[in-house]
């Protein structure tokens, strides 16, 4: 039997990657759709929904290192510990600022899609330039996320057997 080896940092960092190209798709579109393109503003929307879940799917993956103890992960390492109930684990999440970031991230994602859902044929000239504006400040916080602030950066060394734990405070 072949047993399919799971590399989570990596799926991490792909899929803020793929959100990453899902805002910057909704981005154009929305820019593209001030000039009128009604098919482009609904393609803008979809590309407001297919970021919100792929950031969605990055917060499912890190809380699945934290669950699974995934010490690879720098992150997961710094704020957990093996000895924690899984309701710790999951709140280990925005324990630090690189979860945080992507916490914040997928909820602005999920404010943006709200607004997409409930808006619907309202103030049709407005809506591409709220798009763009708001796919802009989704791309600044995932490229934060990717440069410099990344929740799935693994050890470069062997990773430890056990976690710091949550911060007390």
């Amino acid at each position: 039997a072949m047993m399919i080896h799971f590399d989570i940092p990596t799926f991490g960092k792909l899929i803020l990657g793929l959100s990453l190209l899902s805002a910057a798709y909704t981005f154009a579109l929305s820019l593209a759709a001030t000039r009128g393109g009604l098919g482009l503003l609904k393609g803008a929307r979809y590309g407001m929904h297919a970021t919100t879940a792929l950031l969605g799917v990055g917060v499912a993956v890190l809380g699945y290192a934290f669950l699974t103890h995934d010490f690879r992960i720098i992150y997961v390492e710094r704020y957990s510990d093996r000895s924690m109930p899984w309701i710790y684990l999951l709140a280990s999440l925005w324990g630090g600022q690189d979860g945080s970031l992507l916490w914040w991230t997928f909820l602005l994602g999920g404010y943006a899609s709200l607004f997409t859902l409930t808006i619907r044929d309202r103030e049709l000239s407005l809506q591409p330039l709220i798009l763009a504006t708001l796919s802009s400040i989704v791309i600044f916080f995932i490229l934060l996320q990717l440069l410099s602030a990344n929740a799935f950066a693994t050890h470069l060394a062997d990773p430890p057997l056990d976690g710091n734990g949550l911060n007390p405070l």
